[in-house]
């Protein structure tokens, strides 16, 4: 290599002195420069620069120089030289850690029953990966962790790795990342609980969990209290799910729920996933004895506050009335999960939401009469209150003005600057900002069909209290109503006649349970409509202006704006609804 660089820089010193040096030996020389190792180039930059310079001074143009490539090989190279050293100053551990990892996200959602360790920190021993498993639990993909890994993990049974601790000698002068996978059953949970045991006779207080995320960060918590993690192998490996399409961290925290409930297997079906990115699922946990209680589970992300908030409303507005309502929480790394105790009365009739009831013929007005008798509404009805107010402080958190505005931007095809100068919002911020008298009480703010449940007897309960506390009387009333519109009537009804309908039940006899619906042709819509009809007929009683209804009016109108922002709703019938409604309510209030 020495005296290949010796001859290039000859050839450079004639080009330079030669100013006619042929042009087929330049590029040669540029060719041979550029074909160097990387690690030889750096030595060439000056030289390689005044080549251009010559080039350019004499007017050459050559095809294969190209001064910018050039130095940016050379900073790559030098870069990677750095991470280089980087790494090289990695502890082992961390350095086998890392490279465990990267290994383990090709299969991470493959594992079900699983735990990963770092059991010691003694920067003198060497780091060992082991994959342990009970008999049960071995699974092929293992053996793709350790070919990947080659020579830096091993393969063992927990008992032949609990033998090798206690018998020797020099096994434990190791750092250890391990990777425990379970089966189910008490054999395999027994083999666990004794491992950590072991473990921490051996390594006391060096023992760390490590929960890895999908885009491959880690956390580490050191162990402080074995109980917890005992816990955890339990409620693994003691409970199978029946249904295998949840993530493996879905499946902890459920399974976490259930923990000290000895049952053996849960059965589940996803009920929805909220507005708010929550997902539901209906649950059923069966022991020894048979089928248990059936609940409701909401998961959510655990940096998300949504279900934070629900459980604090849920505890100051619901459980403090004492009327047999509960709930159940438990948060791991990444979810944080609420578990509803009534889906149904006994907790083993099957129950559906409104929603689904919907879809199916049946006596819907009973029903609503019904859903506003239950004791929970009975309760909040003491709360009841006059004021006078302007209703942006009690909407003004429904309404995400900027991505309604962006929505009807979409539907009408329109820029943000006219929609923001438009007659709509120009009415909605009027509106905002008048002051009316009002009844407030405790509601359950946010009541649309998917979040009322009814069971084969009847029963009707309700489930999430995110929204739960102080607001407009009339809104659980405004909300259901515009549930009912805008994501259960048939969106191949035409827009004009719903334009029609909407106009009429701007009559004050709308709010009479005598209402006649003749000018509605269409059947299905008729239903649809003596419901939204007997709904307003049972908010009577929270309506402060019983001759103008102006109050329901404007909390329809806000509920209604804020329907647009859904995309899984009408939003097309929502928008023309709500121009509609802010149109009466300017012309009554003479804005």
């Amino acid at each position: 290599m020495k005296k290949k660089i010796e001859a290039i820089i000859k050839k450079c010193d004639e080009f330079f002195k030669n100013p006619h040096y042929p042009f087929e030996l330049i590029q040669e020389i540029i060719s041979e420069v550029q074909g160097l190792p990387i690690s030889e180039r750096s030595q060439f930059i000056k030289i390689y620069k005044k080549i251009g310079q010559e080039l350019f001074i004499r007017g050459i143009g050559v095809n294969n120089y190209n001064l910018n490539a050039f130095l940016q090989d050379i900073e790559d190279w030098k870069k990677g030289k750095k991470q280089e050293k980087k790494r090289e100053k990695k502890s082992d551990i961390e350095e086998k850690l890392s490279l465990f990892i990267d290994c383990l996200l090709k299969v991470l959602n493959y594992l079900r029953r699983y735990i990963i360790l770092k059991v010691g920190n003694n920067s003198k021993y060497t780091t060992k990966i082991y994959l342990l498993y009970d008999w049960y639990s071995y699974k092929p993909f293992l053996n793709n962790i350790k070919n990947e890994l080659e020579s830096n993990c091993e393969k063992l049974e927990i008992k032949e790795f609990k033998r090798r601790l206690k018998e020797e000698k020099n096994f434990k002068e190791n750092n250890f990342i391990l990777l425990l996978t379970f089966s189910s059953g008490s054999k395999s949970e027994e083999e666990g609980l004794d491992l950590i045991d072991e473990l921490d006779g051996f390594f006391k207080n060096e023992i760390w969990q490590i929960n890895i995320s999908e885009n491959g960060e880690r956390k580490l918590k050191r162990i402080t209290d074995l109980e917890e993690i005992k816990s955890e192998i339990t409620y693994l490996v003691g409970t199978d799910l029946s249904n295998k399409q949840l993530s493996p961290d879905k499946e902890k925290i459920i399974k976490k729920l259930f923990k000290g409930e000895g049952c053996h297997t849960i059965e589940y079906s996803k009920i929805n996933e909220g507005f708010s990115g929550s997902y539901i699922y209906e649950v059923q946990p069966f022991k020894q004895s048979g089928s248990g209680t059936k609940y409701v589970i909401k998961i959510n992300n655990i940096n998300n506050d949504k279900l934070k908030n629900e459980s604090r409303n849920f505890r100051q507005h619901v459980k403090s009335l004492d009327i047999g309502y509960d709930i159940e929480e438990e948060k791991t790394e990444k979810l944080r999960a609420i578990k509803y105790k009534y889906a149904s009365r006994d907790g083993y009739t099957p129950s559906i939401a409104l929603a689904q009831k919907l879809e199916k013929t049946g006596d819907w007005l009973s029903l609503i009469k019904n859903l506003f008798e239950i004791t929970l509404f009975k309760k909040w009805d003491i709360s009841k209150e006059k004021v006078n107010d302007i209703p942006n402080n009690y909407y003004e958190k429904y309404i995400d003005i900027e991505k309604i505005i962006k929505e009807i931007c979409a539907i009408e095809n329109s820029k943000e600057s006219e929609i923001e100068k438009g007659k709509l919002i120009v009415n909605l911020k009027k509106i905002l900002s008048y002051k009316i008298p009002l009844y407030l009480k405790t509601c359950h703010g946010d009541l649309h069909t998917q979040n009322i449940y009814i069971d084969e007897n009847n029963n009707i309960f309700l489930i999430d209290f995110g929204d739960t506390n102080k607001h407009h009387a009339i809104i659980d009333h405004v909300t259901l109503e515009c549930s009912i519109k805008f994501r259960h009537i048939p969106k191949y009804v035409s827009i004009e006649e719903l334009e029609r309908i909407e106009k009429k039940f701007l009559e004050i006899e709308s709010f009479s349970p005598s209402f006649d619906l003749n000018f509605i042709e269409r059947n299905d819509l008729k239903s649809y409509f003596r419901l939204i009809n007997n709904i307003r007929a049972l908010a009577e009683h929270y309506i402060f202006n019983k001759t103008s209804k102006i109050d329901y009016l404007i909390s329809l109108f806000m509920i209604t704006f804020r329907q647009i922002r859904y995309r899984s709703l009408n939003q097309l019938y929502a928008l023309n609804s709500a121009k509609i409604l802010s149109e009466k309510i300017i012309k009554e209030l003479k804005l």
